[in-house]
C-alpha cells in the first residue's frame, strides 16, 4: 500500500486522469449515478483548470491510495491559506472490502497534522459519511450561483429560479397535506 501526493502542475494533471478512472470504477462510474468527472467533461475541464492553477501556486494536489500497484482510492485537493480544502474523494469499488477512501483520507489528514502550517483540512461538501466515521465539525456555507449576463445567462437564470420555485410550491404542498 503506497500513498501518492501529487502536487506539481505536471503530475497534478497526469493525476486527474488517475482521479478519474478511480471515481468511474466506483457508484459516480457510469455504472452507477454518472456523477463523476469521467461523465461529466464540463465539470472535469473545470477541475482540470482549478487544480492546475492552484498546483501552479503549490497549492494543489491529488493523493492516491495504490494497493499492489492499482490506484485504489484518490482525492483532489487545494490549498487556500492554511487550510486544504477536499474537493472530490472516489475510490474503486474492487477494493471497497477495505474502505480505500477511509484509509486514504486516514493517511492525508496524519500528513496534514504534522505540518506546521496547516491549521485546518475541510472536507467542503460536508458529506455525511465524513460525520459518522469522522465526527468532522460541519460549519455553515452559502451556495452563490452567477450567470453570465448574456441571454444565454439570463435563460438559464429564469430556468434556475423556476426550478427553485417549483421546490418551494412541492414543500408547501406537502406539509399542507400532512
Amino acid at each position: 500500500m503506497e500513498h501518492l501526493a501529487l502536487e506539481d502542475r505536471e503530475a497534478v494533471s497526469d493525476g486527474l486522469g488517475m482521479f478519474v478512472r478511480v471515481e468511474n470504477a466506483g457508484w459516480k462510474g457510469v455504472d452507477g449515478t454518472a456523477t463523476g468527472l469521467a461523465c461529466q467533461p464540463d465539470a472535469r475541464r473545470f477541475y482540470g483548470a482549478v487544480l492546475g492553477e492552484f498546483a501552479r501556486r503549490d497549492g494543489g494536489r491529488i493523493d492516491v491510495l495504490t494497493i499492489d500497484g492499482m490506484a485504489a482510492a484518490a482525492q483532489l485537493a487545494i490549498r487556500c491559506g492554511d487550510t486544504w480544502n477536499l474537493l472530490k474523494v472516489g475510490f474503486d469499488e474492487t477494493f471497497s472490502s477495505c474502505g480505500p477512501g477511509s484509509i486514504l483520507l486516514k493517511m492525508f489528514l496524519e500528513q496534514m497534522t504534522d505540518d506546521p502550517e496547516i491549521r485546518e483540512v475541510s472536507l467542503v461538501t460536508a458529506p455525511p459519511w465524513a460525520n459518522e466515521r469522522w465526527h468532522m465539525p460541519v460549519e455553515p456555507t452559502y451556495d452563490i450561483t452567477v450567470f453570465a449576463p448574456s441571454l444565454r445567462g439570463r435563460a438559464r437564470l429564469a430556468a434556475h429560479d423556476a426550478h427553485a420555485f417549483g421546490r418551494r410550491i412541492r414543500a408547501r404542498a406537502r406539509r399542507i397535506s400532512r
